[in-house]
């Protein structure tokens, strides 16, 4: 599929713009990078923001992290927990005449440079086998271990300090200060591990109306009190359980955790075009599979500790991504 279509970038204004339909233009990387055939193709136009997704490229990947995340366009929606692919007709019929726009410019191109012979539409080809409509929009990771969904806990709430966890932390206040250095009432962190063979998520909170405290120690910090800890099926009262897939993949050493979290327990009504702070991350435990060894996230690049279990449990928002809502 031609990068040209869908990897772009902000094409800047003196007279700014409007951000709910950023002006764009095919990257300049996709542009010095395409195939005979595409030399010369750039696509430019406004397009919806929840249009508006990132992506890396194998050149942007390293061990444990990556360099940069690149914009891209996908005519995607998420509806009833999955992906819903548009095409130029579906964009302007649901309103989103940008997206339409671009989608006719991209069908234009594809047509006139694969000649007549092409058999699927440019949408049709960017979902070819369902490579993007197959994916499931939820919380999901996909971590490489060498001692997969190993986890030493003796109570669910330190799971994060003894061994392999997957982690979301997220302030569900979106008039918070974005750079708050300490947690505040709506921020809050799920850790997901294996508890005695079981996926177990416990919810975290420094500040919370509902307490459930519990004090936690270092060799640095005492007394170091957590307002509400909680496993998320009693956070609910059992009504809306999460769900939580689990497939570890010994031989090829990957475990891949998904996650469907209701969002009433995590106290977040969700609205088109909220935004909210947010990271989520892993834990990976030592060989034995009793303690954390490393810790790796999307936004925080601040996770070398991991000999304090009281610094290794403290969110720092300030240090949080931008997640956005959508319809």
């Amino acid at each position: 599929m031609p990068r040209c279509f869908w990897q772009v970038e902000l094409q800047p204004s003196e007279l700014g713009f409007d951000e709910a339909t950023p002006p764009l233009i095919s990257s300049e990387r996709s542009q010095a990078e395409a195939k005979p055939a595409y030399r010369g193709c750039v696509i430019q136009g406004p397009v919806e923001r929840q249009f508006l997704y990132a992506t890396l490229l194998p050149v942007d990947m390293m061990p444990f992290g990556y360099l940069r995340l690149r914009p891209v366009v996908l005519p995607l929606l998420i509806k009833d927990g999955a992906f819903v692919l548009q095409d130029v007709d579906r964009a302007r019929r649901a309103g989103y005449l940008h997206l339409a726009e671009w989608l006719e410019k991209v069908e234009t191109e594809w047509r006139a440079r694969r000649g007549e012979h092409v058999r699927l539409s440019a949408i049709q080809w960017l979902d070819y086998r369902r490579k993007l409509t197959v994916q499931r929009p939820l919380a999901q990771w996909d971590v490489k271990d060498a001692t997969p969904w190993a986890n030493g806990a003796d109570a669910p709430e330190f799971m994060y300090a003894r061994g392999d966890t997957v982690d979301l932390q997220l302030g569900t206040d979106p008039t918070a200060p974005t750079d708050r250095k300490e947690a505040v009432l709506g921020d809050l962190r799920v850790s997901i591990g294996p508890f005695q063979g079981k996926p177990t998520a416990v919810v975290y909170r420094k500040v919370a109306g509902d307490k459930h405290p519990k004090a936690f120690s270092s060799g640095v910090v005492k007394g170091y009190e957590m307002e509400s800890v909680v496993v998320l099926t009693d956070a609910v009262g059992g009504a809306s359980l999460p769900r939580v897939e689990v497939k570890v993949d010994a031989v090829n050493r990957r475990t891949i955790v998904e996650a469907a979290l209701p969002m009433a327990a995590l106290g977040v009504t969700p609205k088109g075009g909220t935004t909210l702070r947010a990271d989520f991350g892993v834990t990976f435990g030592n060989k034995a599979g009793n303690d954390t060894a490393l810790r790796t996230y999307w936004s925080n690049q601040a996770t070398g500790l991991v000999s304090d279990e009281v610094f290794e449990l403290k969110m720092e928002p300030a240090n949080w991504g931008t997640l956005e809502l959508t319809e």
